[in-house]
């Protein structure tokens, strides 16, 4: 199982832990922020672009490049995994869905925060918009 979370805090510690129990465990991350909890020693962690709040720009950039780098490492490898995908960075759900179409790569989505609130404040979508 494969894990993918920019910024990776308890509550993604917590449902990695659980799976660890039981399934070998890869996080693809910018972060792992512990607070009282400790990641399963067991679990590869593969640090990539780190998460920057500091512009609407940076924000955009970092989860492009992510979203870039976790693309590019799974492309290479073989397909005998599962995505266990959070929506940080936004754009990762859109990354498992497209490896689950050309590869029949499995995958798992937990939302944790809705976007076009975001989308809205950088002025890339209408608040009376479609989406």
């Amino acid at each position: 199982m494969i894990f993918v979370n920019q910024v990776c805090g308890y509550l993604t510690v917590d449902v990695i832990n659980v799976f660890a129990r039981n399934y070998l465990c890869e996080l693809y991350t910018g972060q792992v922020d512990l607070m009282e909890k400790e990641l399963n020693a067991s679990v590869k962690v593969t640090l990539l672009k780190k998460y920057e709040r500091n512009s609407s720009f940076k924000r955009i950039y970092t989860w492009c490049f992510f979203s870039v780098q976790f693309f590019s490492r799974l492309i290479f490898r073989k397909k005998d995994f599962e995505l266990f995908v959070f929506t940080n960075p936004p754009f990762a759900p859109f990354v498992a869905w497209l490896f689950n179409k050309t590869a029949g790569v499995p995958y798992h989505l937990l939302i944790y925060d809705i976007y076009p609130d975001a989308l809205v404040n950088f002025k890339v979508i209408k608040k009376r918009g479609i989406i």
